[in-house]
């Protein structure tokens, strides 16, 4: 009686597909065959297992890691496994606070930015009643004119993008134009009269001008000294934090 004698089937080579990906993707996974093999004992950390034999796909969960093993399986048992360790990557999380002013001039450039967020690639800057420069963790915005604005900012990778981070903007315009001027339209040469205007709101300062005199002040009231004979003329503007 002849008697052939088996043994466990070796370990298997090295297993092929990627051991770098991202969170909730699905992969395949293989190895060449194994001699005297009949089976294949697969197994997944943090993933689950879609077939059987020398090939077969793992869909991975939401952890920062997972790991594949493969035994082969044959008559007399089986054989150690062969692992390998897979990375699992995730979309970056939302940025913080985007710092820069909420309450700029029209027409003004202001810079904005963020702390850079872990595992982004880059950042999406997205801009509405202005104009983008620049790229990354701080970017120039050329405001339009209008009554605001809207900065956003997502970080992205090749696994996703996260949510958008938004900074509302409110857009403040040069002060009206102040109205009419109060006061003598014929004055005598060498005399101070007061020449006055209604209050602007949210003005405090003007810009008071006297051809033909000098002005003293630089409030809704004004002394003018006149100097010289002739025609002169009197001009006030209104002054605020953006013009």
């Amino acid at each position: 009686l002849n008697i052939s004698l088996n043994s466990t089937p070796a370990q298997p080579g090295s297993i092929a597909g990627s051991n770098s990906l991202c969170q909730g993707n699905t992969s395949t996974y293989s190895i060449a065959p194994v001699s005297g093999a009949n089976s294949y004992n697969w197994t997944a950390t943090n993933g689950t297992i879609s077939g059987s034999g020398t090939s077969v796909s793992i869909e991975w969960g939401s952890g920062s890691s997972g790991v594949v093993r493969v035994a082969s399986v044959g008559t007399c048992g089986t054989s150690t496994n062969r692992t390998m360790n897979v990375t699992l990557n995730q979309s970056p999380g939302q940025p913080g606070a985007i710092s820069g002013s909420p309450a700029p001039c029209e027409g003004s450039t202001e810079t904005y930015s963020i702390s850079s967020v872990p595992g982004a690639s880059f950042y999406d800057w997205t801009i509405s009643n202005g104009v983008l420069s620049g790229s990354g963790t701080s970017v120039s915005v050329t405001w339009n004119n209008g009554s605001s604005g809207t900065v956003r900012v997502a970080a992205e990778n090749s696994c996703g993008t996260s949510a958008n981070s938004t900074l509302n903007v409110s857009l403040a315009s040069p002060p009206p134009q102040p109205g009419s001027i109060s006061g003598n339209t014929s004055p005598c040469v060498g005399t101070t009269l007061v020449y006055a205007i209604s209050p602007v709101v949210g003005v405090n300062t003007y810009s008071w001008i006297c051809s033909g005199g000098t002005v003293s002040g630089n409030g809704t009231s004004v002394s003018v000294t006149w100097l010289n004979g002739g025609n002169g003329n009197v001009r006030v503007a209104s002054i605020g934090a953006c013009g």
